[in-house]
């Protein structure tokens, strides 16, 4: 070690620090350590050089840490350590105050360190650096050596010295740039001994500025801010230096107390400097002008201004205007385009949809034949490659959630006619057949039909008039009807004063369905032509024809089996024939065999060469007797004339069944009034008369057997009638009164006992809730069963069909369904249906109706599991069923687990950042997820198709308990149907991960019910996931609700890659629960569970973004388990208090585990927001990958709008929100469950402590805690700044690696037991809630009273204009209006 006295002193006074050394610069050795102490009157830090490569950040260690002065007269002292010093760390060391961000020589002292290192001859071994300076100005060529004694010059790139330069070996040498020539390629050349080394500089030569530019101002914060928003403005300036910015506020200069100023910024890679304007909190003062006033080192100066609106809190409106008034444009067709710009002026910004003339919406980006953009100011809509189908009205749409406006621009085209034919090619001989001519055209034009009657030029053709005509917007629709007798062609021809089309259409006349056709079934086979599958006893003959058209197809007809030529054999024959439209052949099956089952095909060919096929599946049965499967004639009917009457007789049996039908015991006919349909299933008479009754009778019949079924028929209003009739009315009235006395009485009787259940367990408000005795200062989870539950969700049973069992947990099953009719359009649905088990403890079903009516309270959402119906009529015998979407892949940490071997990396090792191109071609091979090709409905309309309202039906009497302890999974009965409920093997084989022994007991273990190939899992996939999660975690947050046990055995996967959560709202009652005390070895989701929730028992949404924190890291470990090698007990608890976190899983970015980290701050109210955290995670993703994701959800927006705008109150919106800041604010209440069993379902009012409003005498868990939480607050922060594993400097963690393996050293302590105080400035008064003596608030039991008597709604919500179920920032809940 060598070290240099330069005579100068490096204490100057108290005034700023002091290092204890003599020398201002010291050389060492490769490899040696050294040590340095600084101290002084502030707290101190070191700096030290910024050295990139890893390499050397692994071989050199810095650290730092406090000790105490060595002189009485400082305060403070700070030791720096530095082993194995390399070469990059040659430079200056700085001690300086704490607070300081820049280093000053009068506040701060430095040392200089030499590494001398005869390899390394200068400090950077880039072998071209970049310096940028501006003209006449001086420039540094940075050429530092490691040692002083390191001979250095500097030349031009041509050898010529410089000769101006003056030399510093601790910054480089210095020179006046003078000329723009002085631009160019400098060298330094090292020479030590033998040793030599040349480091090339490029110096950048910036031309001085003769004007500043004027500068820009943009409102970064929508430009819709509201009074008490943030308000963000941002100056632009194109300047290659630094300049002055001073700002102008309507109110004068910034006030420091609201507004604040980052500091200038410089877009990388450009000239552009930019700096933005904070005002946190808005007032209506700040309305107005704002100037940036920019001024540079040469005195120029140059201002930009921008106008600012702030908007009071009722403040909205909505104006639509064309600049020229325009509003109707003609154009010719073939005209390039045509182009409408509409002025947009709205509060709060609208939404913008452009309706195209058959008013169907434009998106944006998605049609070569509209170009749509949508900006804050206008709306334009540009109409490409003009046709006479662009003709009519083009509307704007505008909606911002409290009105709505419009305005309708016309386009008016002339043309041509356009003229398109529509009608089948074959029709059937001797049968009328109608051809449509479609004809656009402007002005209208005039329609002529023609037909030839040949196919060849021996005939012409001949006019025909129209059968009917009809105009649909622009088009006019013209029908003719033919009788199929020649083939020919027939012709449109529509003329206007621009011009002439036509269209011509080949006319074959056939006697085969559609020209090519299976048919000539014998009356014995069953025929269903949906599947194309015939039905054939055991030694039944069967003869069946293939025929194609003469015309378009060739005589060469071929029968095929199972892919084999069939020719001839012992029992069939193929014959072949003619008619004068069709060849045949006719395939004979004499005595048909078991082993006669198959696919058989007939093969022609077109006159084209081109083969087609039609196939057919032979079943062969053994012989089965008739059965009548559903019938009418049950019991007599009575009709009152006139009258028509329909009996049916649906029927199966191999042979098919031959149907007669008998009145009386004679058969009966087809006639003008009798009419069969269906094979006779169906009989129907019209016209009745007092002969028609009788004994009707339907006798169905084959080979195996006969079966019958009869009913009489009699009328009431018959001839002659007599006084009799009135009296038996009369008798039959009194009977029926007296029926219904006794009827009643049984109801009320019932519904007492009914009602005496439900209290038992604890459900005596089920239905109609308590909303008089919601408390608006707690959560919805500590008062759910207060909520009412709407009848509109009520599901008949009869209806739903369970199948197979997806998941259970201790007290909880799900099963999956199918549910006829719960989705409107669609027939049937499949389901996954919720429900408790029979021996469950009374506190699971309350958790269940609980959750039951969060959900009917919450809205939909695409990320959350919706509610789809429930059944409830059994609810007192603890038979609830609740109706959920279903998920077929099951929940996310089976589904890694079962796929995580074939996982693409999409984060490159080098970069540190995600490339979405890694892994694209194997991906591109596969099948997807997200791409599901056994549904091709859009995902759009597939999540829109969800209704709020449901029918209901009467209660089924019996079915099978699926929640017993001898449950085995095997069948289960309703009135109507069997099903199997046994899972299926193979594929469907669910994978139990080592989480399963975390796994609480309500919980339902949701596996996946899906097989054949997927796609690999990739980075995207997982940021997708985290995307959706975060969105619907948002969603919960918004509507108050606490999930309470986020993980990913909780978040399920859907078609097209869509994640939602489930299982939200259970989870903190069950905590309270007895049933929920650790015994043994009882399952408790620890590992999930943040620092608060442990201690004491505080759940709220911070906790939430604790456990969404580790859903991350199950997600990016592809669902390994957390805290890997630790158990979840005090040891875990007390390391959590420590500071120790979670190492960044593998498959991380660095982006990931920041938010990770972010999320387990032992600070609750310092962990970021779900907003937030979807904002940053969105960011990762695609632009429209994002963008598909969040458009996905906008049908939701449309059904929660609607739902509102029913009179649906909003409950939810009423409470108090499951944030820290309420949940450990002081409270004189809270509620909690009676102890007393016989519960009313009530909530009782106990008082609570202030920081843990859910803390009972005993803790959740077992292992103690008190004593721990006890050490940390006497011993303040001190340990818990301690990290659990080795320190890391600062410049370590600049560079770390992509997957960093180390967490930060350093957590706030967790002091969350102070928040800061929130008001509620929303109240505006309360007069009229009428409080009583224990602080509940009464409500009044009708919705629009509590609505309109509630002082947190505002005015517009009160009015019932618009309603808005959360804050309008929020994109999930933006009103969207029909």
């Amino acid at each position: 070690m060598y070290q240099h006295n330069t005579g100068k002193v490096l204490a100057l006074g108290h005034g700023k620090p002091e290092i204890l050394s003599e020398y201002e610069e010291t050389i060492l050795e490769s490899g040696d350590n050294f040590t340095v102490l600084c101290q002084g009157q502030t707290p101190l830090k070191w700096r030290w050089p910024i050295v990139e490569d890893e390499e050397y950040q692994k071989w050199t260690t810095i650290s730092e840490i406090e000790v105490l002065p060595k002189k009485a007269n400082y305060k403070y002292a700070r030791k720096l350590f530095i082993q194995n010093i390399t070469y990059p760390y040659t430079g200056f060391y700085q001690c300086l105050d704490k607070n300081v961000e820049s280093f000053d020589d009068n506040d701060g002292s430095s040392i200089y360190l030499y590494v001398r290192d005869q390899e390394h001859l200068s400090v950077s071994d880039a072998e071209v650096e970049t310096v940028t300076v501006t003209q006449y100005d001086e420039a540094v060529i940075p050429c530092r050596p490691t040692s002083p004694d390191v001979d250095v010059k500097l030349t031009l790139i041509g050898g010529e010295a410089i000769d101006n330069a003056t030399y510093n070996p601790k910054t480089g040498f210095r020179f006046h740039v003078g000329y723009l020539s002085d631009q160019g390629l400098y060298c330094c050349n090292f020479l030590f001994g033998s040793s030599e080394y040349e480091q090339c500089i490029y110096l950048n030569v910036i031309q001085i500025n003769h004007f500043l530019p004027k500068p820009s101002m943009k409102e970064l914060s929508g430009g819709h801010t509201i009074v008490g928003d943030k308000l963000i403005l941002e100056c632009r300036i194109r300047s290659s230096t630094y300049v002055n910015i001073v700002w102008t506020t309507p109110t004068g200069p910034p006030d420091s107390n609201r507004m604040s100023l980052s500091t200038q910024q410089k877009i990388p890679g450009q000239t552009i400097l930019t700096q933005n304007l904070t005002i946190n909190e808005t007032i209506l003062k700040d309305k107005g002008m704002y100037y940036c006033n920019v001024s540079d080192n040469q005195n120029h100066a140059s201002l930009g201004s921008l106008n600012v609106t702030v908007y009071a809190l009722t403040e909205h409106f909505i104006n639509l205007t064309e600049d020229n008034n325009v509003y109707t444009i003609s154009a010719m067709a073939g005209d390039d385009a045509v182009v409408w710009r509409i002025n947009v002026d709205g509060h709060p910004e609208p939404k913008l949809f452009w309706l195209n003339n058959r008013n169907e919406t434009i998106i944006p980006m998605t049609s070569d034949k509209y170009d749509v953009t949508f900006s804050a100011t206008d709306a334009v809509i540009k109409i490409k490659d003009i046709s006479i189908t662009d003709y009519g009205n083009y509307t704007l749409l505008a909606e911002n959630g409290y009105e709505n406006d419009t305005i309708s621009l016309f386009l008016n085209v002339t043309d041509k006619p356009l003229v398109h034919l529509e009608g089948s090619t074959y029709h059937m001989v001797n049968e009328k057949d109608t051809i449509k001519c479609i004809v656009a055209a402007y002005p209208p034009a005039t329609i002529y039909w023609s037909f030839k009657p040949c196919s060849d030029n021996s005939c012409t053709f001949h006019m025909m008039n129209e059968t009917r005509s009809f105009k649909k917007g622009l088009q006019v629709i013209s029908s003719l009807e033919i009788k199929s007798l020649n083939t020919g062609y027939v012709k449109c021809l529509a003329v206007n004063s621009i011009g002439e089309d036509s269209a011509v259409n080949a006319y074959y006349v056939t006697d085969v369905k559609n020209g090519f056709d299976i048919f000539g079934f014998d009356p014995t086979v069953n025929v269903d032509l949906q599947k194309d599958t015939i039905e054939v006893a055991v030694g039944e003959s069967m003869n069946v024809i293939c025929g194609v058209s003469v015309h378009n197809y060739t005589s060469d007809l071929k029968w095929i089996r199972n892919n084999q030529l069939m020719k001839y054999g012992d029992r069939y024959r193929i014959d072949k024939s003619r008619t004068e439209y069709t060849n045949r052949a006719v395939l004979n099956l004499e005595k048909v065999q078991s082993a006669d089952a198959g696919t058989y095909s007939c093969q022609v060919k077109r006159k084209d060469g081109k083969s087609l096929f039609k196939n057919m599946t032979l079943i062969v049965s053994e012989l089965s007797k008739p059965v009548i499967v559903s019938t009418n004639l049950k019991k007599d009917m009575e009709l009152r004339l006139p009258n028509s009457v329909e009996f049916y007789c649906k029927v199966k049996g191999v042979p098919k069944p031959v149907i007669l039908w008998y009145r009386n015991n004679e058969k009966l006919h087809p006639s003008n009034r009798t009419h069969f349909k269906n094979d006779s299933q169906y009989m129907n008479i019209v016209s009745l008369d007092f002969k028609d009754e009788g004994a009707y009778k339907c006798e169905v019949s084959n080979k195996a057997g006969r079966v019958s079924r009869e009913v009489n028929l009699k009328f009431k209003n018959k001839p002659d009638t007599n006084n009799l009739y009135l009296w038996i009315t009369i008798v039959v009235l009194c009977m029926l009164a007296f029926l219904f006395c006794i009827g009643m009485t049984i109801k009320i009787r019932n519904e007492k006992k009914l009602q005496r259940e439900l209290r038992i367990a604890g459900l005596a408000n089920f239905e109609k809730g308590a909303i008089e005795s919601l408390n608006p200062d707690l959560a919805i989870d500590d008062q759910a069963e207060l909520l009412p539950y709407d009848k509109k969700w009520e599901f008949p049973i009869e209806k739903l069909k369970l199948g197979k069992q997806l998941g259970s947990g201790a007290f909880g099953v799900v099963m999956k369904g199918v549910a006829k009719g719960i989705v409107d359009g669609e027939e049937s649905t499949t389901v996954a249906v919720k429900m408790v088990k029979k021996n469950a403890d009374h506190t699971y079903i309350k958790a269940l109706a609980s959750e039951l009516k969060i959900m009917v309270h919450l809205g939909k959402h695409l990320n959350v599991v919706n509610l789809l119906g429930a059944c409830t009529k059994n609810v007192a015998k603890r038979e609830l069923l609740v109706i959920v979407e279903f998920c077929r892949f099951g929940n996310i940490q089976n589904y890694l687990l079962r796929h995580r071997e074939n996982f693409i990396d999409q984060v490159d090792p080098k970069t540190c950042h995600i490339d979405y191109t890694i892994g694209q071609e194997e991906l591109e091979r596969t099948y997807s997820v997200s791409s599901n090709r056994s549904n091709s409905q859009s995902p759009y309309m597939k999540y829109a198709a969800l209704s709020f309202s449901q029918n209901s039906g009467p209660p089924v009497a019996h079915m099978v308990d699926y929640r017993g302890n001898n449950y085995n999974g095997a069948t289960g009965k309703t009135d109507i149907t069997m099903v199997s409920m046994s899972p299926s093997s193979g594929d469907d084989e669910v994978i139990l991960s080592n989480n399963s022994s975390v796994q609480p007991e309500w919980r339902s273990n949701y596996h996946g019910d899906y097989k054949g190939n997927i796609k690999p899992i990739c980075t995207k996939d997982l940021l997708a996931w985290a995307f959706q999660v975060s969105r619907g975690m948002e969603y919960l947050a918004s509507r108050r609700v606490l999930h309470g046990d986020l993980a990913a055995r909780n978040i399920l996967l859907a078609d097209h890659n869509v994640v939602k959560i489930c299982d939200f709202g259970l989870a903190k009652s069950m905590y309270k629960s007895d049933n929920y005390k650790k015994k043994g070895d009882g399952p408790l989701p620890v590992k999930w569970m943040a620092i608060e929730s442990i201690r004491d028992k505080v759940f709220s949404t911070q906790s939430d973004v604790w456990s969404f924190g580790i859903v991350l890291w199950e997600f990016f470990s592809l669902a390994r388990t957390p805290y890997p090698g630790m158990e979840a007990d005090e040891r875990l608890y007390n390391k959590l208090l420590d500071g120790y976190r979670m190492e960044s899983p593998e498959y991380s970015p660095k982006e990931i585990y920041k938010m990770m980290l972010d999320c387990w701050h032992a600070k609750p109210i310092n962990r970021p927001s779900f907003s937030k955290l979807s904002e940053r995670i969105g960011s990762l993703l695609e632009d429209t990958v994002r963008k598909h994701y969040i458009d996905l959800n906008d049908p939701y927006l449309v059904m929660n709008t609607q739902r509102l705008e029913e009179g649906h109150s909003d409950y939810l919106a009423m409470l108090s929100p499951p944030n820290f800041e309420n949940l450990s604010s002081p409270r004189n209440y809270v509620n909690d469950l009676a102890p007393s069993d016989d519960t009313s379902g009530y909530l009782s009012m106990n008082s609570a402590h202030i920081f843990s409003p859910r803390a009972d005498e005993d803790r959740v868990f077992s292992f103690d805690v008190s004593g721990k939480t006890n050490k940390r607050s006497e011993e303040g922060t001190g340990n818990e700044l301690i990290p659990m594993l080795r320190i890391q400097s600062e410049s370590d963690g600049d560079s770390s690696s992509c997957n960093s393996p180390v967490a930060p050293n350093s957590f706030s302590n967790p002091s969350y037991h102070l928040p800061p105080i929130v008001e509620r400035d929303q109240v505006i008064s309360d007069k009229d809630i009428v409080k009583s003596s224990d602080n509940y608030v009464n409500m009044p039991q009708n919705k629009t009273v509590l609505r309109d008597s509630n002082p947190f709604l505002s005015k517009v919500e009160k009015n019932g204009k618009d309603n808005n179920y959360v804050n309008s920032n929020s994109r999930d809940w933006e009103s969207v209006k029909l």
